[in-house]
């Protein structure tokens, strides 16, 4: 899958598929800034917030947790109850 260009290569198929995406091709820093005002002005709940950062570190870290200390890592021991 190439983000950039919203195209993708099945690995059954040969040749790009295009695929419909809105604002392809854009700048990710203006798309995220565009984002952020619109969701300013509309009083809307954002699609990522802090909750949302805050489970994605966590699931990084426990991966990584469990990788390095070759061991079954449960999500208490990183999320420390929260």
């Amino acid at each position: 899958m190439e983000l950039s260009t919203a195209t993708w290569v099945a690995l059954e198929k040969k040749g790009e598929m295009k695929l419909e995406v809105p604002d392809a091709g854009q700048d990710s820093t203006y798309l995220s800034l565009v984002a952020f005002f619109d969701n300013s002005r509309g009083r809307k709940q954002p699609l990522n917030d802090a909750a949302s950062a805050r489970r994605s570190n966590l699931m990084a870290i426990l991966g990584r947790t469990a990788i390095y200390e070759r061991r079954v890592v449960s999500w208490e021991e990183v999320a420390g109850g929260g």
